[in-house]
């Protein structure tokens, strides 16, 4: 999470042991690109963690998953679909008494060689040092949902083809 600039709201937060660890971990997180990046989130997550990405009900990948293992699973699954090439470049942080938020751009490449571009908000909910949940939304969605539409074939399920 080296790019971009963070905000706290109010200023306080900056100084807060439980945000700065929340932080630290997602900054380990961001800065790890892959599905292991979720082992720097392990000390922080939930037992009941749960992760909304932004996507379709065309797309295979669009669930609820659930902890660590959910969470993995999502991004083993996202990255066999993009050859690995998804994995979001921070643009700025904000922090609020419950929630971080994280502006990202990702720059995919699906399999079949289509290419993309997201603004994604990334809003991570925290409960004191742990993190509770992770929604994912893009205001971009006909796009994204373009970019997804084959993913269920991939996985062996009814997508469509535009």
């Amino acid at each position: 999470m080296s790019a971009g600039s963070t905000i706290f709201e109010p200023a306080e937060l900056a100084g807060d042991p439980d945000v700065q660890r929340c932080l630290a971990a997602l900054r380990a997180m961001y800065d790890h690109p892959g599905p292991d990046a979720v082992d720097a989130l392990r000390p922080v997550l939930d037992a009941s963690f749960t992760f909304t990405p932004a996507g379709t009900s065309d797309s295979a990948l669009q669930q609820t998953y659930v902890g660590a293992e959910g969470f993995t699973a999502f991004l083993e699954r996202q990255a066999a679909l993009t050859d690995d090439s998804w994995w979001p470049e921070v643009q700025t942080v904000r922090v609020g008494p419950e929630v971080i938020t994280v502006a990202v751009i990702a720059r995919p490449r699906r399999r079949d060689g289509l290419r993309a571009e997201f603004g994604i908000v990334h809003r991570w909910t925290r409960r004191a040092d742990t993190l509770v949940s992770f929604v994912s939304h893009t205001e971009q969605q006909q796009e994204y949902d373009r970019f997804h539409a084959h993913d269920a074939d991939h996985y062996g399920g009814t997508g469509s083809r535009s």
